[in-house]
C-alpha cells in the first residue's frame, strides 16, 4: 500500500449546501426560566415553615393533654392517700401528749473582777492565761 501525499487543491463545490439568510434555527417555543429557582425555593421554605409551625403546635398540644392527665392522677392519688390518712386516724387513738414543765430560768451574774465574756463563755484570769467557767455563761 502506497502512502498519498495530501495535496491542496479547489475544493469541490458541488457538494456544499448553503441555506438562506433568512434562516433562525429549528422553529420551537421558547421557554423563560427566570426566577423559577427563587420562586421554588420560596415555596418549599414556606411549606417546611408551615410544617414545623404545625409540628410545634401538635407537641404542646400533646404537653398539655400529658400535664393534665398527670395532674388528675396527682389528685387521685392524694385524695385516696387523705381517705387513708381518716381511716387511720379513726381506727387508732391519738397518741397522749405529755407536757414537760419548762426549766426554771437561769439568771446570769454580773461579771467580776478579772473575768471576761467571750462569745458567750465566761473566762476567768488565772496566773498565765484565762481559765474557762463552763457551767457559768454570761
Amino acid at each position: 500500500m502506497d502512502k498519498k501525499e495530501p495535496t491542496l487543491s479547489k475544493p469541490d463545490m458541488a457538494d456544499l449546501e448553503f441555506r438562506p439568510t433568512s434562516y433562525r434555527g429549528p422553529t420551537r417555543p421558547t421557554t423563560n426560566n427566570e426566577g423559577l429557582v427563587w420562586k421554588l425555593s420560596v415555596g418549599v421554605g414556606t411549606a417546611v415553615l408551615t410544617a414545623l409551625l404545625i409540628f410545634n403546635a401538635y407537641e404542646r398540644y400533646q404537653d398539655r393533654k400529658d400535664a393534665e392527665a398527670a395532674m388528675r392522677m396527682l389528685n387521685a392519688e392524694l385524695a385516696r392517700q387523705r381517705t387513708e390518712d381518716e381511716r387511720f386516724l379513726r381506727e387508732h387513738a391519738p397518741v397522749r401528749t405529755l407536757q414537760i414543765p419548762a426549766t426554771p430560768p437561769t439568771y446570769k451574774r454580773p461579771l467580776s473582777t478579772g473575768e471576761r465574756c467571750m462569745r458567750g463563755e465566761r473566762f476567768k484570769r488565772i496566773e498565765n492565761g484565762w481559765q474557762q467557767l463552763p457551767h457559768d455563761p454570761c
